[in-house]
């Protein structure tokens, strides 16, 4: 079957669909029950298009986004890496779309307050090495690496990716307590929820990543700063 497909030979997608035919149900809005009646009565559709004419602000923050998402596309088709990030070029275009609705949308991120105690994020990465400690060798990071790592945040040293080698865009710490671009970092894995620290090689999973203190856009108190958005207004 796979040596079909390969092939361009449309007997393989024939054969796949034999298979799942007796397996799988597909239903749509014109199918109909063994008397002909349609299993799904809609009423006629509404549909109204209206533009909405953007303010000089809301333009400016849509052409900057535009621009940066451009740079990081130009630079997967440079790579020759398109075919192999498109989840990240979809969530370039999502954020295109939710910056039209709102900005806010694209500007506050509520995990970025979890660890803004950058005390308490240096005793998340000792727990998380003393965890490691137990029963094995010790290979978690160093009290000294630690401390090092969060006067860097402390002093708001930028720094950069040590996969891109560039400034960190949208920075994470991982349960290692090694700064990467969050999107770098997923990149390099084959799994979707967990793969290797690019820099310890060391094992983590998607859910232990934390996103790092900043004071960047992703930081916003949107109660004292909201505004009404073209769509609303």
């Amino acid at each position: 079957m796979g040596k079909l497909g390969m092939e361009g030979d449309e007997r393989g997608l024939k054969l796949v669909q034999s298979i799942l035919r007796r397996i799988m149900l597909r239903r749509t809005k014109f199918s109909t029950d063994r008397e002909g009646r349609p299993i799904l009565v809609l009423p006629p559709a509404d549909i109204q298009v209206i533009y909405c004419q953007l303010t000089e602000s809301e333009k400016d923050f849509y052409e900057a986004l535009f621009k940066r998402s451009k740079v990081k596309f130009d630079q997967f088709v440079e790579q020759g890496r398109v075919l192999h990030n498109y989840a990240s070029i979809l969530e370039l275009l999502l954020r295109l779309r939710q910056c039209c609705d709102h900005p806010f949308l694209v500007m506050s991120r509520g995990d970025t307050q979890e660890f803004s105690d950058l005390n308490k994020l240096a005793k998340r990465f000792l727990k998380g090495g003393q965890e490691v400690v137990e029963g094995e060798a010790k290979d978690g990071p160093s009290r000294a690496y630690i401390q090092e790592v969060v006067e860097e945040l402390r002093k708001g040293e930028q720094g950069e990716c040590p996969i891109c080698l560039e400034a960190f865009e949208d920075a994470v710490l991982t349960p290692c307590a090694h700064r990467l671009c969050r999107e770098c970092l997923l990149a390099s894995w084959r799994n979707p929820t967990s793969g290797l620290c690019p820099v310890c090689r060391k094992t983590i999973s998607k859910q232990d990543l934390i996103t790092a203190p900043t004071d960047s856009r992703f930081r916003i108190d949107i109660e004292r700063n909201w505004v009404e958005s073209s769509k609303v207004a």
